[in-house]
């Protein structure tokens, strides 16, 4: 996989530095990450919100990004490519901390009246698509003319195999864990919180069952019977 072994060439390159600083006793004092750490992921869009019944929360909309890592990332001059719009590239000195969160939104006073807080960056004016497209997250290039370093992609659908109920149901679009492979969209679910979890950890994703087997299939009478199902390992 290029994208892999690019990611793989990075990291043992920056090993490589650190290592010769180290062999020369220069002091090297610790920095966030760059957009060579893949730990960042776009992890939770709400990208269509309730409307059976409109209320006024029928426009709102967030993206969250998710630092799966053990360490800091630097995301200073990040944007998206395609889907939504930032008003400005994520501010000089703009980390995620580990495990931590960094939300978006295309109403940023709607935002902060639903949930309490403001959002970290808006894209006002744009908006996620209600039928799904593709939301790259990239990061600005180091040379002027260059083109952006692609860190996520999302490509997310509102029909199967996606989940349907974030479109429009009232809950959000979340990955079932930050280390998953946001591509696959078996590892998604809708939200079981009404208007997501922007900036907290997503809810647990559903449990799914095998179909359940008994033995005997026809027992007698009073006779113990044994029901046998299976579940995802973990």
């Amino acid at each position: 996989d290029a994208m892999i072994t690019g990611r793989l060439t990075r990291r043992l390159a920056s090993a490589a530095v650190g290592t010769a600083l180290a062999v020369t006793g220069l002091a090297v004092a610790p920095q966030a990450a760059h957009a060579a750490d893949t730990d960042v992921a776009i992890n939770e869009i709400f990208y269509h919100a309730y409307d059976v019944v409109p209320d006024a929360w029928s426009g709102l909309e967030f993206i969250e990004l998710v630092n799966g890592g053990a360490d800091a990332v630097d995301v200073s001059g990040w944007s998206f490519s395609a889907g939504i719009t930032l008003l400005a590239p994520l501010a000089a000195g703009t980390e995620i901390a580990p495990g931590g969160f960094l939300v978006g939104t295309n109403d940023p006073a709607l935002f902060e009246s639903k949930y309490g807080f403001p959002a970290d960056f808006a894209y006002t004016g744009t908006s996620l698509s209600n039928s799904g497209e593709t939301v790259p997250l990239v990061d600005a290039p180091a040379t002027v003319g260059d083109p952006p370093t692609v860190v996520d992609t999302l490509t997310y659908d509102d029909a199967a195999p996606w989940p349907v109920q974030p479109d429009g149901s009232g809950g959000s679009l979340e990955l079932d864990g930050p280390q998953l492979d946001n591509a696959l969209a078996t590892n998604w679910h809708a939200s079981t919180a009404m208007y997501g979890t922007p900036r907290a950890v997503n809810t647990i994703a559903p449990l799914v069952i095998g179909t359940p087997t008994r033995t005997p299939t026809a027992p007698d009478p009073g006779q113990p019977v044994q029901v046998d199902a299976t579940a995802p390992a973990g």
